[in-house]
């Protein structure tokens, strides 16, 4: 059984040395348009780390480029996909530097996410979805329910509701009863 175990590790050890590098990828989503997400990582690249942007396709979403590392330039690609979370435009960045740690991707995607922020500020605060409660009474052509809890409000004996609200103007309430 031990001489099993082992042979297992020298095997994915040794299927690990020829396969050679893991190819990692990160990706970061960023609730900004488009536009400015794609200008925004093309600037960063070519004037802020000076790296040549050798294609690029706005229409597909994705550029490729040459990292430099000192002396060395790198392959790498960014790719900028449209999504749509809670009726707010934003986009989803996958950057790939294969020849390189992953801790480089993760540093490009958290200086496009400052870069985005000082640009343009704070990102489109997302539109809130009414409730359930408030699209029923809407369809009943009902005032909304009052804020809280959402739960209903006590009613007395005869069935209406138990609330000063509720009542006229000119009834009080009777602190007898």
């Amino acid at each position: 059984m031990r001489t099993l175990g082992l042979a297992l590790a020298v095997a994915l050890l040794w299927t690990g040395v020829l396969c050679g590098h893991a190819e990692a990828r990160r990706e970061q989503t960023y609730p900004y348009p488009f536009t400015r997400v794609w200008t925004a990582a093309v600037r960063m690249l070519r004037v802020e780390f000076e790296s040549p942007i050798t294609e690029k396709d706005k229409d597909s979403g994705y550029f490729l480029f040459k990292f430099n590392d000192g002396q060395k330039q790198h392959p790498g690609s960014v790719e900028v996909i449209r999504t749509l979370e809670n009726g707010v435009e934003g986009v989803r960045v996958v950057v790939q530097v294969p020849a390189l740690a992953s801790y480089v991707e993760r540093m490009l995607l958290d200086h496009l996410g400052r870069k985005l922020s000082q640009e343009y500020g704070a990102p489109p605060v997302a539109k809130t979805q009414p409730t359930d409660a408030l699209k029923d009474a809407t369809k009943k052509n009902q005032p909304p329910p009052a804020e809280g809890d959402g739960q209903q409000q006590p009613k007395s004996e005869d069935g209406e509701s138990d609330t000063k609200s509720d009542r006229p103007a000119d009834q009080g309430t009777n602190p007898a009863k």
